[in-house]
């Protein structure tokens, strides 16, 4: 589904990196360290776009902030996954997740993940595995990942690779059930 009129439209030339962030546009998701690491990636690559999905109370702050920085507003459905499909990178720092959704979504979606070392997102994205992990507010760490995804396209290929076999594996609807099943089951035997 990637879509190269979608990247057009968020001002992306032909190769440039477009990293994705998914999520409600508000203080817990830690949009700062994201924007501000994007910020030292576009100033290496001013032809780096930074795609943000979602909204929010922090959408009107966040206009303009960097350039570079696209707020495709919210999405659902095919737009969305067209939307993750178009991007090279999947970028998240929240503060509150446990699992986070949009994080196997992406990696459903093939995309290798860069995100802060919290709660479950450190379990589901294993470091230099499926993705590059940093720590909370490391701007500085974050960035660095971003580099070195963008310069190395054949390993940020293969860790959305591995981690699109994660969710297929761990995360399909059949698996989950099952594995209440066996929860439900235990518990019944008590």
């Amino acid at each position: 589904y990637r879509s190269e009129a979608l990247r057009a439209e968020w001002g992306a030339a032909p190769g440039a990196p477009v990293l994705i962030c998914v999520g409600r546009l508000a203080a817990e998701k830690n949009l700062d360290t994201v924007i501000e690491a994007f910020a030292a990636v576009q100033q290496m690559d001013p032809r780096a776009r930074c795609v943000l999905v979602g909204d929010g109370p922090l959408r009107e702050s966040l206009a303009g902030r960097v350039p570079g920085l696209i707020l495709a507003g919210q999405r659902k459905g095919e737009d969305l996954a067209r939307h993750y499909a178009s991007g090279d990178l999947f970028v998240f720092a929240s503060l509150t997740e446990t699992w986070g959704n949009v994080t196997g979504e992406a990696m459903a979606s093939g995309l290798p993940v860069i995100a802060t070392r919290h709660a479950g997102i450190a379990d589901v994205v294993k470091d230099d595995e499926r993705g590059l992990l940093c720590e909370e507010h490391d701007i500085e760490a974050m960035a660095t990942n971003m580099v070195r995804m963008i310069d190395s396209p054949q390993k940020a290929r293969a860790m959305g690779l591995a981690g699109r076999a994660y969710v297929e594996q761990h995360h399909r609807v059949e698996v989950q059930v099952a594995n209440l099943q066996q929860i439900l089951e235990r518990a019944a035997k008590r």
